[in-house]
């Protein structure tokens, strides 16, 4: 039973600590960046979220969403949920992670690639797995920014602010 209130407590912890983070990046990723623009004279852009994490992916739509500028349109964390969702509503960017609850972003990758979208998506990968050979192999599938989650969250923001203006 001890470890159980240990565990519970550890979990309690983590949370609070990414609630934390959330606030702190959130604050730090303000308009104070110099990426905004007049909201009036560009549409949000629109972006799909692939993570299985709830924790990761919450933080995500926090320090991504900027109102009148990029919109999350949706979220999923399946390899076949992602796959219908953005062929049946598509978007400007995507940003996956590779490993997921089911299926692998790998393989959303290549099936985004095959449709022949018209606008093309841009597609970030966001991953927890940064080797060479991982992200040769996403360039491969026509990727087209490959980001780590253990330091890269604000360069996606910035990415997708980029692409907004573009």
């Amino acid at each position: 039973m001890v470890w159980m209130n240990k565990l519970q407590t550890t979990g309690d912890n983590i949370v609070e600590g990414l609630n934390n983070v959330v606030h702190v990046i959130a604050e730090g990723l303000s308009a104070g960046d110099g990426l905004m623009v007049d909201s009036k004279t560009r549409r949000p852009l629109r972006v799909y979220l692939i993570e299985d994490s709830p924790e990761v992916r919450d933080l995500l739509v926090v320090i991504l969403h900027a109102p009148g500028e990029v919109e999350i349109v949706g979220h999923s964390d399946t390899e076949c949920e992602s796959v219908a969702a953005i062929l049946a509503d598509p978007v400007d960017a995507v940003v996956v992670d590779l490993n997921l609850r089911e299926g692998s972003g790998m393989a959303i990758i290549e099936q985004i690639r095959k449709a022949n979208l018209d606008p093309r998506p841009k597609i970030i990968v966001f991953t927890n797995d940064p080797f060479p050979e991982t992200r040769r192999r996403a360039m491969e599938l026509e990727a087209d920014y490959f980001f780590d989650k253990s330091l890269d969250y604000k360069t996606v923001r910035d990415t997708l602010q980029k692409l907004r203006l573009n």
